[in-house]
């Protein structure tokens, strides 16, 4: 059952979240390993939602897989070249 998964803390990976000046509804996501070793099977799970000219939206799931994160590195939609996770507001 889900309840009995253990889910083990997450320690040395960041998120930034950047809006693109070249746009009002664009963003980049990047996903940061800050650790000295090397991230493999990486799923990430991300959802979008808020107003839309008052009325509430959201987004389904998006799922992204990635093989591997190097140490010290960081992956975006224009680094991630297995497809790319991105975020449009």
């Amino acid at each position: 059952m889900l309840k009995d998964i253990e889910i083990p803390k997450v320690e040395g990976v960041a998120i930034d979240v950047i809006k693109d000046e070249n746009s009002e509804s664009d963003w980049t996501v990047y996903l940061i390993n800050t650790r000295n070793e090397r991230l493999e099977g990486v799923l990430i799970s991300s959802r979008g939602y808020g107003e839309i000219e008052g009325i509430k939206k959201k987004t389904t799931t998006f799922r992204h897989f990635l093989d591997v994160l190097d140490p010290l590195s960081f992956q975006n939609d224009r680094t991630n070249k297995s497809g790319g996770f991105w975020t449009q507001q």
